[in-house]
């Protein structure tokens, strides 16, 4: 169960953290991490990498609905730490490194814990379109194909304004990562929807389309086959216009309903980086019902490597 939740994490992390996290300020300011050494030593050769520490705690919501015994106690509330590292090569390949640290506070619980039959993950690799879980002694528990989007049309931007720019006019690339063809330039972007520029986005031809728009937010309508085609999902992003961020997305299926909503917080002071991540999924037990897992997350020592 944990595994398949890794998964569509993971889906959903490709195409907004990376992105949410690289700010020109955080990059500038020489007090938030280190742009000089890759966590992982085999991401030397990367053009870009990020890493950060997340920890996070993790409890479920079971509404009106009745869980039988067994059921319920798979529903224990927890706290881990993990280091995650990401590296985006000269061939548009993203590789991730999740990997649990050991955390000392314990979760009260009113009911007893069962016993895991299954070996504990401890480490997430992704490769290419590959995933692969470790147990805590190294073991490779399981092998899994994954899609991952390629990201060669990022390398080459980045590439070629580094070929002619200053390190300040590569911050400011990096700076219109954020949103990945969605927010680079917000008010220009939304004018083309509302223009219908921009009713084919990719090859898929799907549209993306403005659902609401205030003074200080907008709301879109995307689907996720924009970032591979291989997903039907469809993402609603909600994005702060004053931030140029997005704040908040709700991913549904293809039937509509929806999957998982997520909410995005971020520094308040001069550095707006991103700080603070919350999730609520839906989770399906082995009896068939459906639970809300809800899931806090912080993010601390975020470091930068760009390479060119």
């Amino acid at each position: 169960m944990k595994k398949q939740a890794y998964k569509k994490w993971i889906l959903f992390f490709l195409s907004t953290v990376l992105l949410l996290s690289c700010s020109e300020d955080y990059l500038k300011n020489p007090q938030n991490g280190n742009t000089k050494n890759p966590t992982t030593e085999n991401y030397n050769d990367a053009l870009l990498s990020v890493s950060y520490t997340m920890t996070t705690s993790r409890d479920y919501d079971t509404g009106s609905t009745k869980i039988a015994g067994l059921n319920l106690a798979l529903l224990n509330p927890s706290s881990e730490k993990q280091e995650i590292t990401m590296a985006l090569f000269e061939d548009g390949q993203m590789d991730i490194i999740i990997e649990e640290k050991s955390f000392t506070e314990k979760t009260n619980v009113q009911h007893q814990i069962l016993p895991d039959p299954f070996p504990k993950i401890v480490k997430t690799v992704i490769t290419g379109n590959t995933i692969k879980f470790y147990d805590v002694s190294g073991k490779l528990l399981n092998t899994e194909n994954i899609p991952i989007p390629n990201h060669s049309e990022l390398v080459k931007t980045i590439k070629e304004i580094g070929s002619k720019s200053s390190p300040e006019k590569i911050n400011e690339v990096i700076t219109s990562m954020q949103g990945h063809q969605l927010i680079g330039n917000l008010e220009e972007f939304i004018k083309d929807l509302e223009d219908n520029i921009l009713l084919q986005k990719s090859s898929s031809g799907s549209p993306i389309t403005i659902i609401e728009q205030g003074e200080n937010y907008v709301t879109l309508r995307m689907p996720l086959n924009n970032i591979e085609q291989a997903m039907n999902q469809e993402s609603v992003l909600l994005i702060d216009k004053t931030l140029n961020k997005i704040v908040g997305t709700r991913i549904y299926d293809q039937n509509n309903q929806l999957l998982q909503s997520t909410f995005f917080g971020y520094n308040t002071g001069e550095v707006k980086s991103l700080n603070a991540i919350k999730t609520t999924q839906k989770l399906q037990l082995p009896s068939g019902d459906e639970v809300d897992m809800i899931s806090y997350s912080k993010i601390d020592d975020m470091q930068f490597n760009l390479n060119l």
